[in-house]
């Protein structure tokens, strides 16, 4: 077999409107005030912690921290997007479950999908 074919995916891709962008901008807790402009886009990348001790990620006020858990750095038009709040650092980094935490409320669990689109 090749093993090109059997390694998991390196990027997903998804395309979407501006009427996408800006509800998900708000739910991680950077509501846009102005209309995405023409060719708006949204990036996440996600970082894994697969080095020994951690990841040194950049904290707001001086110096670094190390971290043992997936981070996702967030880009809005190829720009890190430095959002508020914890579990966040400088450079557009947020861990992987505060993340989750605040895109949960507006989420469908698979159950809840299947009954809202299939009946």
């Amino acid at each position: 077999r090749d093993r090109v074919l059997d390694a998991p995916p390196k990027a997903f891709l998804y395309s979407g409107h501006d009427s996408t962008i800006t509800p998900l901008l708000a739910a991680m807790g950077r509501p846009e005030t102005e209309w995405p402009p023409f060719t708006a886009s949204l990036v996440f990348e996600l970082w894994g912690a697969h080095t020994q001790g951690g990841m040194r990620m950049p904290l707001r006020g001086a110096g670094s921290t190390y971290l043992r858990v997936p981070v996702v750095r967030v880009l809005y038009n190829r720009v890190p997007l430095d959002l508020p709040g914890p579990g966040t650092f400088k450079g557009g980094f947020i861990t992987l479950d505060e993340l989750a935490k605040r895109w949960a409320p507006y989420s469908a669990d698979d159950a809840a999908h299947a009954k809202e689109c299939w009946g």
